[in-house]
């Protein structure tokens, strides 16, 4: 007989809505763990308070599980969590040592090593990240994946010739050297019509794309947003982020994670990529994305080579489409979990 293992998860508010737990707490702890519930492997369920932690401890809760929070209560949550018996567990997927130029994020009044010295097992998305917090304690890789049966467009056809262009992105645009210039290319060629709509799902709307011819979704919750992108016919997607001029910048963003190639590859997106680390290491240019570098002939050439090439197009996104499918799937995390599981319990 499996055993069930029972997790109190730490709710790791967005940003934008503190009702909400955060995409990234989604991506590498909830999805994760709702498919392992769904093979009765574990139960979770989210701890806000102390209280909530005393209730399912004597519900027979053993682990205690948050995503990078660096905010206080959440501190105080692991604490409190270490104090009652809970199996701590620190899921990382940023290096949130230093943050980049491009940030928005606040200073915390708590370190994340604090974090590490309370937590019995660091899990981490990448070797990059393995490697910085190995010395802070028992450190364990869990590979980034994807729930590719129960977000893919299998049964959608796209067109590629719409000329409808798509741009997700969490909150702050990670933009800061090319942005202006960037922005101003999307409105030229609205205006020019090469691009049909541009939708914008982000948590706020940058003044500088406050024009005609963009469609504003707002916040959009995860799984609603990735249907949306699976089941219309969107022709482009675009994916850009500063590389940055200082170390610090460069540092980040070579750890960080490639969800928005996962998402668009399941959806049959085909995407532009800036030429990032992070995104080279699973994208050949023109097979399954294209990069490009931060300039603006680069990018105008690059969507216009996409938006007149509806062949092109469906190579990219079926190519993309199988690379999820035979890589990336969740279902090969089901063993790095349960081995975790496995020794953190005898």
């Amino acid at each position: 007989m499996t055993n069930l293992y029972k997790i109190a998860v730490g709710f790791r508010a967005s940003n934008v809505n503190p009702d909400v737990i955060s995409r990234a707490c989604i991506d590498r702890v909830i999805e994760p763990l709702d498919f392992l519930k769904s093979l009765n492997i574990v139960d979770y369920k989210y701890a806000k308070s102390p209280e909530d932690l005393e209730s399912l401890k004597q519900e027979g809760y053993t682990f205690f599980m948050c995503n990078k929070s660096l905010s206080k209560h959440e501190y105080e949550l692991i604490k409190f969590a270490k104090k009652l018996g809970y199996i701590t567990l620190y899921d990382v997927d940023d290096y949130i040592f230093e943050y980049p130029s491009y940030s928005n994020a606040n200073s915390s009044s708590v370190k994340v090593e604090e974090f590490t010295k309370i937590a019995d097992c660091i899990t981490v998305a990448n070797e990059r990240l393995f490697y910085a917090f190995q010395p802070y304690g028992i450190t364990r890789l869990i590979c980034n994946t994807y729930n590719f049966k129960k977000y893919s467009a299998h049964n959608t056809q796209k067109s590629y010739t719409s000329r409808k262009v798509v741009i997700t992105n969490a909150d702050n645009f990670k933009l800061t050297h090319f942005r202006q210039d960037f922005f101003s290319l999307l409105r030229k060629m609205i205006t020019e019509k090469e691009i049909s709509e541009l939708h914008v799902f982000a948590d706020f709307l940058p003044d500088e794309l406050d024009f005609p011819g963009i469609l504003y979704h707002g916040y959009v919750e995860a799984e609603k947003h990735r249907r949306i992108l699976s089941e219309q016919d969107f022709h482009l997607a675009l994916v850009p982020i500063d590389s940055g001029n200082s170390y610090k910048d460069w540092n980040f963003n070579s750890s960080k994670n490639p969800f928005k190639y996962f998402i668009y590859g399941t959806s049959k997106v085909p995407a532009i990529y800036s030429n990032i680390a992070f995104y080279t290491l699973h994208i050949q240019d023109e097979y399954n994305g294209k990069i490009v570098s931060n300039n603006l002939s680069s990018w105008k050439e690059n969507m216009l080579l996409l938006l007149n090439n509806p062949l092109m197009c469906s190579s990219i996104a079926s190519n993309a489409f199988l690379n999820m499918k035979e890589q990336f799937d969740i279902a090969t995390m089901k063993r790095q979990y349960t081995d975790l599981f496995n020794e953190l319990t005898k």
